[in-house]
């Protein structure tokens, strides 16, 4: 048998499918029927906590507003513990915190409600240790207490 025969019931085989599929579609929706557009990304998300999290869904980091309404991002260790957190007091003065894998302060970096700024060294069980702050009046201070939180020693 010849091959044109064959070419053109497969051609009257395409063109009858794509004209039954247009005229289907116009009969059954109403109308051409379309691929849907994807809509474009948010630019704005809105929410009053952010969790983020890893493949295993583990908590890494959180943001959040506390009860009074402060914001408060938390950084957490692979097992989920808060590690770092950065935060703003009541007055409006900020806050950086590092944390040992217990959950106790083991630094705190902070602009004063002055807005001076200052250094806090915490022991393994919370206790300040050592301060170092710049004063109003451009001088430094630095306190070095002992484990008992008493001051040792004291410039200016």
């Amino acid at each position: 048998m010849d091959r044109k025969p064959y070419g053109l019931l497969v051609a009257a085989m395409i063109v009858s499918g794509w004209v039954g599929g247009v005229v289907g579609s116009w009969f059954f929706t109403s109308g051409f029927v379309f691929a849907e557009k994807t809509a474009p990304p948010a630019k704005v998300v809105a929410a009053e906590k952010f969790l983020l999290v890893n493949k295993e869904g583990r908590t890494r980091a959180t943001l959040a507003t506390l009860a009074d309404g402060r914001p408060r991002l938390d950084l957490h260790d692979s097992d989920g513990k808060p590690r770092a957190g950065l935060y703003l007091l009541p007055d409006g003065s900020p806050r950086l915190a590092l944390f040992n894998g217990q959950g106790m302060h083991r630094a705190l970096l902070a602009l004063l409600p002055d807005g001076e700024p200052g250094l806090i060294l915490f022991d393994k069980d919370g206790k300040p240790q050592a301060s170092f702050v710049l004063t109003p009046d451009g001088n430094s201070k630095l306190v070095l207490g002992d484990k008992d939180g008493q001051i040792l020693w004291s410039a200016p």
